[in-house]
């Protein structure tokens, strides 16, 4: 949880808001089933963001687009969210942006890794703990 905390101490001390965005969605890279994210541009083709999931879970992520068009953009994100990845997943992530990368509008991605779920213990019964393949279909809009 430090990393989280160090993170967003960081993004939020170089910048001001005004140069920053935010976006809502669902998927891994929002912190699971629906949560809002606070991006940070690094450059014209790079930003990072942190994400908040009420209640549900958080990460933290890397996104790059790569064509001219600024449409497509490959990342990777790393978090934890409670109902399927409680004890943490790590996910390369794809986006595609119509409007484009740092345009306000919808985006649909997929975020495609592994997850953790932990130790499941159903009548003093445990199971080990197990690493999952993870693949979500993300859906969001960018302000």
């Amino acid at each position: 949880m430090r990393i989280y905390t160090l993170l967003f101490i960081s993004l939020y001390s170089t910048n001001s808001l005004a140069e920053n965005y935010f976006s809502v969605g669902t998927g891994y890279q929002y912190g699971g089933l629906l949560g809002l994210k606070y991006i940070h541009p690094l450059s014209e083709k790079n930003k990072v963001h942190i994400a908040l999931s009420p209640g549900f879970g958080a990460a933290v992520g890397y996104q790059r687009y790569w064509d001219s068009n600024r449409r497509h953009a490959w990342g990777v994100a790393a978090g934890f969210e409670a109902v399927l990845s409680d004890d943490g997943f790590l996910v390369a992530t794809y986006n595609y942006y119509p409007k484009g990368f740092w345009e306000p509008g919808w985006t649909l991605g997929i975020d495609a890794g592994v997850r953790d779920a932990g130790e499941d213990c159903y009548f003093k019964s445990c199971s080990t703990r197990t690493v999952y393949p993870a693949l979500f279909i993300n859906l969001g809009y960018q302000f």
